[in-house]
């Protein structure tokens, strides 16, 4: 919420190319589009950085995906991830004092980025959702390694703009029952209700599909 407005934005992907639209609202029932419905961000927004501009081909312009807004002193801060030039996801933040008409400092590098060879977050890192605890900002994000498999990791910060990953990542690796195929875990919402920190995270069951499951038992179980 923003000057008496609720701002919702709008990821609209158009097979591999990005771009972010914004929508008013006064009563979060009535939505308007936003800035003469052109895109607040483009793929050209981010062609300065090392981090975004270009979708996993390398050639698809793509702006960088809005994933989570904060706002902290009185600026905007937008946490974003985009592919670099080796096709990896890398989280980075951009600042504004206004979410419609920008300015917008677009830094060129990501706050956070790959990890290591044969390392957990070897493949990437994306969806980044920010809350506050205490005095420090903690990030929880998706990882993925070579072999496909997401985990969450986290990372923390005491200005927003520099970030540490957890010594101990990731934070949340198990894949039982509902996460018992590990190609999804996003963080889709964070929440902080007195000591406890609330993670909602986005799952996906490892069903038995195969011939017999979708032929003879013409049944298809998501």
């Amino acid at each position: 919420k923003d000057s008496g407005k609720y701002i919702m934005f709008v990821n609209d992907v158009d097979n591999e190319n990005i771009k972010i639209y914004a929508t008013v609202s006064t009563n979060l029932i009535n939505w308007n589009v936003a800035n003469d419905g052109n895109a607040i961000l483009t793929s050209k927004h981010f062609e300065h950085t090392s981090w975004a501009s270009k979708a996993k081909d390398g050639i698809t312009p793509q702006s960088a995906l809005l994933t989570d807004v904060l706002k902290h002193n009185g600026k905007w801060y937008l946490i974003m991830n985009g592919y670099n030039k080796n096709h990896k996801r890398n989280i980075g933040i951009v600042t504004t004092q206004n979410l419609i008409y920008g300015p917008y400092n677009i830094p060129k590098e990501p706050v956070i980025k790959e990890g290591a060879k044969y390392s957990f977050d070897e493949d990437g890192v994306f969806y980044g959702k920010v809350i506050k605890d205490s005095n420090t900002f903690k990030m929880f994000y998706d990882c993925i390694n070579r072999n496909k498999i997401e985990v969450i990791a986290m990372a923390t910060s005491n200005d927003l703009i520099t970030w540490k990953k957890y010594e101990n990542n990731p934070v949340i690796e198990d894949h039982l029952g509902w996460r018992s195929r590990p190609y999804c875990s996003e963080p889709a919402f964070v929440n902080k209700e007195g000591k406890n920190i609330m993670i909602l995270i986005g799952g996906s069951k490892n069903f038995k599909l195969g011939w017999y499951h979708h032929y003879i038992s013409g049944k298809m179980y998501k």
